[in-house]
């Protein structure tokens, strides 16, 4: 069996494992090779993390533009005021700022905030 970790610095993302039934079947030629693969693979996993991390932020950033809307209409708030609202109600309630957000898109109600 011949595994290879898909490394980053300071983190592994996974292994390429590699498996035969034959004994002493991985010569150092395909350790090495194994390395190549592990090293494109890496790249891969690591990138499809990145694309799905931003395409997450993305749709956050949405859903907080909204929020801010909300407060900044409904409360004559400015852009700035309307985003520390949300940051310390969100922090004062322990409730990721999205799912906070999320919630006064859909339903119109920030929950416990006494507004300035």
């Amino acid at each position: 069996m011949l595994c290879t970790p898909l490394a980053l610095p300071g983190e592994v993302l996974g292994s390429l494992t590699l498996a035969s039934t034959r004994r002493n079947a991985f010569d150092p030629e395909a350790v090495e090779l194994a390395s190549v693969f592990a090293a494109h693979a890496t790249l891969a996993v690591s990138n499809r993390r990145i694309a799905r991390n931003l395409t997450a932020m993305a749709g956050s950033r949405d859903v907080i533009g909204q929020a801010k809307g909300i407060l900044m209409e409904r409360h004559r708030m400015t852009a700035a005021q309307a985003f520390t609202t949300l940051a310390r109600v969100s922090q004062n309630h322990n409730i990721k700022l999205r799912v906070l957000c999320e919630h006064l898109a859909a339903t119109g109600e920030l929950p416990g905030a006494p507004l300035p």
